[in-house]
């Protein structure tokens, strides 16, 4: 039996993989796209490139439609998109401008981008994103993104299948959207979300992720000194040890 399992091995680390052969796929960006993802729940791809232009495609990555992610900050010449994610657990997506704002968008069920928050008075523009949410536990997330200063920064959610913010009273119900400023985050004016930042790198943070079972950041950059960062959150999920 053992010389059997041997033989197998041996086979398969000598066979080569018989790849299907590549092919050319219809879309409509026009610049560097930022990023592809699979929506588990609508059975899609998405991607979205630096002019805005957004792709969905079917699971064997046929177009399926497409359309702009605009803000009302800036003219659609002037757009420059960084990076977006998916929160996959909420149906959303989080998207990075260089007009130093996170959008987050309702994926709603015609594959359409509903605006649902600004996140706004960001000091430094947003290079990169990550989105983690815990499996056992949905309402608990956390939205890092890393800026060209070399920081790391975090917002992290405590009920984000209710609600990511609460509506703050001075807003209309009738309002589109919520906009959120950081600051107010991070002086505590809202119940379910917190927020925290440190100084992880003297050049632009090119990658950010938050690893669960670390319970810990990990960020690079392209300085050879602090190539790789890793960032432990205190018990109160307040402040960073690196």
């Amino acid at each position: 039996m053992l010389k059997l399992y041997d033989n197998d091995d041996r086979e398969k680390a000598s066979s080569v993989p018989n790849w299907k052969s590549g092919k050319n796929l219809l879309n409509a960006h026009r610049d560097s796209i930022k990023r592809i993802q699979h929506m588990d729940s609508f059975s899609r791809y998405i991607s979205i490139s630096k002019e805005g232009t957004v792709c969905i495609y079917n699971d064997e990555m046929q177009l399926y439609k497409t359309f702009k992610a605009a803000t009302e900050s800036c003219k659609m010449r002037d757009l420059w998109i960084t990076d977006f994610v998916l929160m996959t657990n909420v149906n959303k997506v989080a998207i990075a401008y260089t007009s130093k704002e996170l959008i987050i968008y309702d994926m709603t069920s015609k594959l359409e981008l509903s605006l649902a928050y600004r996140i706004v008075g960001i000091d430094a523009t947003p290079y990169c994103l990550d989105y983690w949410s815990d499996s056992e536990n949905p309402n608990d997330a956390i939205l890092s993104w890393g800026d060209v200063k070399g920081n790391v920064h975090a917002i992290l959610f405590n009920s984000a299948i209710i609600a990511l913010f609460e509506r703050p009273p001075q807003q209309t119900n009738n309002a589109a959207y919520t906009r959120v400023q950081l600051e107010d985050i991070a002086n505590g004016n809202y119940k379910n979300a917190s927020y925290l930042t440190y100084h992880a790198h003297t050049e632009w943070t090119r990658q950010v992720k938050y690893v669960d079972h670390l319970e810990c950041f990990i960020s690079c950059s392209t300085n050879t000194k602090t190539a790789l960062v890793f960032g432990w959150m205190d018990k109160s999920g307040l402040t960073v040890r690196v």
